[in-house]
């Protein structure tokens, strides 16, 4: 029959307290122009807390305590309950958030084994938006579902515009849901708008590209490396421009490798050109941003190479060169207005590379400091696993902390041919260890 996944109510949630009149016009900052108009989806998994299966008075009673909880939350977030007026201004009419609840005809441990296996492919069902969805520009900014197992178990999937927030500010949302949840003894989390100080919005006089999928069959495995392994790579990666690479830098650098030596297996042996893009946060590296600041702040910047036979010490230097001639030169572009349609054309050239046959693109993307999905306790426990689900999008790789912060995952989409060689690779599995196909 397969896994199914019944919605039994779809609510709207609005703030616990009106938006003041002076905050109804919220300008969006440069940054969040030029992300696209998608969802970014999210998933955590909670293993029951106890013997009993599931109750459908206990699952509405928490369901209940979520939505309450979520309104004195938006009241914090509050352009997530508003609706985009134009292409710079949220109207913050608290028009709410969506949240639903969903019924799974199956056991937590169909989707996430207690081994650790994780069949990502099914994660989808349980984010209550479709990532393409139009919806992430002209509806709802927010969406939250809450599905019950048949074990008791849950899983608590969202969807959060790109066009307002990335995934560090979901990690503040998240948090803030948390604390207002369980009624932690902590102060609550404040989220700082000012990011349109530092990179105002402009009117383009050009239509930004639209974003769509590259349509190819691909296939996603993760691959866990410990802490003992990862501090081998860096070992192994650090050279006189960079004698301390960060355990991401390693990684990226790494997986780039091992990516490009597939591609040129799978190309008999001939050499394509290689470009990496990297996402790099800015909060902390442009006063007056900060850990709090609400928005896209994470931003790419590219790598290259012709070489496919390159060591990981050259990768790792070639990476940090570009990353710090990116915080030099490029961010200082972004700040000015006469910068909008130089980003455009920068913007139309990365989807050009990823759609292209002739050079190898891949994305990177690292969750490992900023998401903190394994402390969010909504009174079910700490999750059995948390983390932003995958885009089915060739050649895109996301790294992100394992449960007990002891590794990181690296979660790979390749073209299935790609895979096939990909995932047997000698060096690769010298230091990762492959979970079950996801």
């Amino acid at each position: 029959m397969g896994i199914k996944v019944e919605i039994s109510s779809r609510q709207k949630v609005k703030p616990s307290s009106p938006t003041p009149d002076h905050l109804r016009n919220f300008r969006i900052s440069l940054l969040d122009q030029i992300a696209p108009a998608v969802y970014t989806p999210a998933c955590i998994l909670y293993r029951a807390t106890e013997e009993a299966r599931y109750d459908p008075v206990k699952a509405s009673e928490k369901s209940s305590m979520l939505r309450k909880s979520l309104a004195v939350t938006l009241s914090r977030f509050y352009p997530l309950a508003g609706r985009f007026k134009d292409e710079s201004t949220i109207e913050c009419n608290d028009e709410g958030a969506e949240f639903l609840e969903a019924q799974v005809n199956c056991e937590l441990s169909e989707v996430y084994g207690d081994g650790g296996q994780l069949k990502m492919e099914l994660l989808s069902k349980f984010v209550p938006a479709e990532i393409e969805s139009e919806e992430a520009f002209t509806g709802c900014l927010f969406l939250a579902q809450l599905s019950f197992f048949e074990c008791g178990g849950v899983a608590l999937g969202m969807s959060i515009s790109h066009k307002i927030a990335d995934g560090a500010s979901l990690g503040a949302l998240v948090t803030s849901w948390v604390v207002e949840t369980v009624g932690m003894d902590v102060p609550p989390v404040f989220p700082q708008f000012d990011v349109a100080e530092v990179f105002p919005s402009v009117d383009f006089s050009v239509t930004l590209p639209l974003v769509k999928m590259p349509e190819s069959k691909c296939t996603t495995r993760r691959f866990v490396f410990g802490n003992s392994k990862i501090y081998e790579l860096r070992n192994k990666a650090s050279c006189e421009a960079v004698p301390r690479p960060s355990r991401v830098e390693a990684l990226t650098a790494f997986l780039w490798k091992c990516c490009m030596k597939t591609s040129r297996i799978n190309s008999n042996g001939s050499i394509k050109p290689s470009v990496m893009g990297q996402t790099v946060d800015l909060r902390n590296r442009i006063a007056p941003l900060g850990d709090l600041s609400f928005g896209n702040l994470v931003i790419p910047f590219t790598a290259y190479t012709g070489e496919s036979d390159l060591e990981l010490d050259e990768l790792v230097a070639n990476i940090r060169a570009r990353m710090n001639n990116f915080l030099k030169h490029s961010v200082e572009k972004l700040r000015h207005r006469g910068g909008a349609a130089e980003i455009c054309e920068t913007y139309q050239m990365g989807m050009d590379m990823v759609f292209s046959d002739e050079i190898d693109f891949y994305c990177f993307s690292s969750a490992v400091r900023f998401l903190p999905w394994y402390l969010a306790d909504f009174g079910w426990g700490a999750p059995a696993w948390a983390g932003l689900t995958m885009t089915p999008i060739r050649n895109v790789i996301i790294l992100t902390s394992t449960r007990d912060d002891d590794g990181v995952e690296a979660y790979v989409t390749l073209k299935e041919r790609d895979m096939e060689v990909f995932e047997v690779d000698e060096e690769l599995l010298s230091y990762a260890t492959p979970q079950a196909a996801c």
